[in-house]
């Protein structure tokens, strides 16, 4: 049995004003749909140009301090926090801790003092090898995030996972404890 097809037209239905109209409107939407993946390529571009920038900075400047915290009231672990600064306000910070077999990397890119990159990073040493477990890459424009990268497998991971406000979250929790240690 033969099955109706999906777009069914009446022969003559397609007249010159309605084949044209059709026509302006997907060349609209097509070149709407580019100008937005150009925009967004820009300004991930800048954001990488900023980054660059930092870490051509950091090489010479960076600073570093440790934090002793604990998990719980009995299992100690140290943070050891790296940051620069620029025109005298912090441009990127790391901190970088280790939990049982694990080490975290968390680093935060600033333009001014807005996070315009975030990096996160988990790997395991339980094994004789190293292995990154889980890693992302977060580009930020005005607070929202515009590209994510990631690689692995997250515990916390789930589809309805809300990473944006985690980590919009976690970095002002962690630029006011920067701020509270050097300033």
């Amino acid at each position: 049995m033969r099955a109706n097809a999906a777009i069914c037209c009446k022969p003559g239905k397609f007249t010159t004003s309605g084949i044209l109209k059709l026509s302006i409107f997907l060349i609209s939407f097509f070149i709407s749909v580019s100008s937005f993946a150009q925009r967004t390529y820009n300004q991930v571009s800048q954001i990488d140009f900023i980054v660059q920038e930092t870490d051509s900075l950091s090489i010479k400047s960076q600073k570093t301090f440790h934090l002793n915290k604990f998990v719980g009231v009995d299992r100690p672990y140290k943070e050891t926090w790296h940051y620069t600064e620029r025109k005298g306000k912090v441009a990127v910070f790391e901190i970088r801790y280790m939990l049982d077999l694990t080490e975290y990397i968390e680093v935060y890119y600033l333009d001014g003092n807005r996070l315009i990159l975030s990096e996160e990073y988990e790997t395991s040493y339980s094994t004789e090898e190293e292995q990154l477990r889980w890693g992302g890459i977060f580009y930020f424009v005005n607070n929202n995030i515009t590209q994510v990268a990631t690689l692995g497998r997250r515990k916390s991971y789930s589809r309805n996972w809300d990473f944006e406000s985690e980590i919009l979250s976690r970095f002002q929790k962690r630029f006011s404890e920067l701020k509270r240690h050097i300033w």
